[in-house]
């Protein structure tokens, strides 16, 4: 009796055990098994540059906008020049709200491999930042630019001036390009009439004020109080957006006075490029117009002092407004670094 009491017992144990061998397991497919790093493993030896320094190509992947979290799609890669195999762990600080790394990968091989490093962290400005790979004693760095966050206007021409919309600029002197404080121009509801005509006003962070306003037929106007040029104050048309290539309009002829010499100036604007590619911004702005304003200058005598002028260049982006201005004869470079149009 014992001994079919234990072969039952035994008959038993052996059913229950392989039923608890044969649970569905379809639940925990979805779950990789973890990979566990022995400490055995040692540490991978290599360097991002090559023998001679030269850092090795990173590429940039993804679109990166402001105030846009980074997911799977942004990521770069990397060369790294591997001597001995082993673990090891790439990675970046954060910079601009963003960083980049690899988990703790392993290397089974030496010589040259690309590796993967996955995005993490929200742009906080649309910028175009330096950031610095790192990899044991080694480093290398590239560019990250980050646009805008897209915002849909109702604005459709060439210099929009809704309450609430501004452009920041880079601005410099011709000494040292686009290195000094930014220069934020908003509009904000002020409004002043000059002449008769009512003017919107651009104010600066700066206390800099500009006076526009536009008729909706492709006409432009700036009213410019221009203390510190040959011209008086006046106003005149910034931007004909219904003139072609090579087109110019030009003001009448304005009586004044510099360094005691009496002159008589035209200001004349043509039209150097139209529907092209802003392409220092990146993504570029597209449906751009170039504009030339160039002082023609002659005394009473009709001497001609138009050459000692240097003529200043104007970019309009359609939706956007002026994204560069550039008047070396007053020292004065702009360049759009971030705008947002209400």
């Amino acid at each position: 009796m014992k001994k079919y009491l234990g072969i039952l017992v035994s008959f038993l144990f052996a059913i229950s055990f392989l039923s608890s061998c044969e649970k569905d397991t379809s639940a925990e497919s979805y779950t990789p098994p973890a990979v566990v790093i022995s400490p055995s493993v040692p540490v991978a030896k290599g360097s991002l540059q090559d023998n001679a320094g030269n850092c090795s190509n990173i590429t940039v992947h993804g679109s990166y906008v402001k105030g846009v979290a980074l997911n799977s799609t942004n990521y770069i890669t990397a060369t790294v020049s591997f001597t001995e195999a082993g673990k090891y762990k790439v990675y970046t600080k954060t910079v601009n709200g963003c960083w980049f790394s690899t988990d703790s990968m392993i290397t089974s091989g030496t010589g040259l491999q690309t590796i993967t490093l996955k995005g993490n962290g929200t742009p906080i400005s649309a910028d175009t930042s330096t950031i610095t790979l790192t990899y044991l004693t080694s480093t290398c760095s590239f560019s990250l630019i980050t646009s805008p966050a897209p915002h849909v206007s109702s604005e459709t021409d060439y210099f929009p001036m809704t309450n609430g919309s501004y452009i920041i600029y880079k601005r410099d002197t011709i000494e040292n390009r686009y290195s000094m404080t930014p220069l934020k121009f908003s509009f904000n509801g002020l409004t002043e009439t000059i002449n008769g005509k009512v003017f919107k006003l651009a104010t600066s962070d700066q206390h800099d004020t500009r006076y526009y306003r536009k008729d909706g037929l492709g006409h432009y106007y700036e009213y410019a109080r221009t203390s510190s040029s040959p011209l008086p104050d006046l106003e005149y048309m910034m931007l004909d957006e219904t003139k072609s290539v090579g087109q110019s309009w030009q003001t009448d002829t304005i009586y004044t006075k510099y360094e005691n010499v009496d002159l008589k100036l035209v200001l004349r604007c043509t039209i150097l490029a139209k529907n092209v590619a802003f392409n220092y911004y990146t993504p570029s702005l597209d449906s751009t117009i170039e504009v030339e304003e160039r002082i023609l200058a002659r005394d009473y005598q009709n001497n001609d002092y138009s050459s000692f002028i240097q003529p200043t260049l104007a970019y309009y982006t359609k939706k956007v407004g002026l994204v560069e201005f550039d008047a070396p004869n007053y020292k004065t470079y702009l360049r759009i670094k971030e705008w947002y149009i209400q």
